[in-house]
């Protein structure tokens, strides 16, 4: 119970409470999925019997196994730490309602786009993991920090700008690589980071900034609340002068 309370804690001190939710549901998810696979093709999504299966419109980001060999642990953490980092900039910046509404419509908004065109072209690709919604979390987080410099790979310095420009462009290759119908896929694919590109620029789902007051403001609003106290003592002095000059009869006596 310790453990769980200073765990609980922790996550308060963090500020990130729904980052932190989604990075425990992936790692839970993950491991259950690399022991029990059957959990795996019950949460991934498919065009093909997506009518059959609604949930996995909103669970396949969770279809996903980041257990195993060396190379798949490693970029596993990478997520996890990617989703804290962007995940929580976006928590802050349009608070926690905000964010968690943006998580879903780019988690579902992607799969029904994909899971249409999939049946209008006679063809799809299953959706599994993360990917998609972080992506455009990734998006968000490049157009809201345009000149933040990343070291991709701890090597070669991009800005954010850059970064949301090479993740819209992976994702259409992504999905769009191939002959046929390959390339349409591709840039349905891209539709929900365009929204999320948006919603960035414009700030539309930002919390506005406070003002801060200056000094000047301060000070007349302190001197008309101490204004505003002295007149209601001086009305209640008024009050008590009068009942006392009255008397308990109502000043008849007099």
């Amino acid at each position: 119970m310790a453990m769980i309370e200073n765990g609980r804690r922790w996550a308060q001190r963090q500020g990130k409470p729904l980052s932190l939710g989604i990075v425990v549901g992936l790692i839970v998810t993950s491991l259950v999925t690399f022991f029990v696979p059957s959990v795996y093709r019950a949460l991934y999504f498919n065009a093909g019997d997506m009518g059959e299966r609604p949930w996995s419109f909103l669970t396949y980001p969770l279809a996903y196994t980041g257990v195993g060999g060396p190379f798949t642990i490693l970029f596993f953490i990478f997520l996890l730490f990617w989703v804290l980092f962007a995940g929580g900039f976006l928590e802050k910046d349009a608070g926690i309602g905000k964010a968690a509404a943006f998580w879903v419509v780019m988690t579902v908004l992607p799969a029904i786009v994909m899971g249409i065109g999939g049946r209008l072209l006679g063809t799809g690709v299953p959706l599994a993991g993360p990917y998609l919604p972080v992506a455009a979390v990734t998006v968000y987080w490049g157009i809201r920090n345009k000149e933040f410099p990343i070291l991709l790979w701890g090597i070669l310095p991009l800005k954010g700008l850059y970064i949301a420009i090479l993740d819209v462009v992976g994702t259409f290759f992504m999905f769009g690589a191939g002959g046929g119908a390959a390339p349409i896929l591709g840039l349905l694919a891209c539709i929900h980071l365009g929204i999320a590109w948006l919603l960035a620029e414009r700030a539309m789902i930002r919390i506005p900034d406070v003002p801060k007051k200056t000094k000047a403001q301060l000070e007349r609003e302190e001197k008309f609340e101490d204004e505003v106290l002295r007149r209601k003592k001086e009305r209640d002095e008024v009050e008590r002068l009068r009942r006392l000059l009255e008397g308990p009869t109502g000043g008849e006596d007099r």
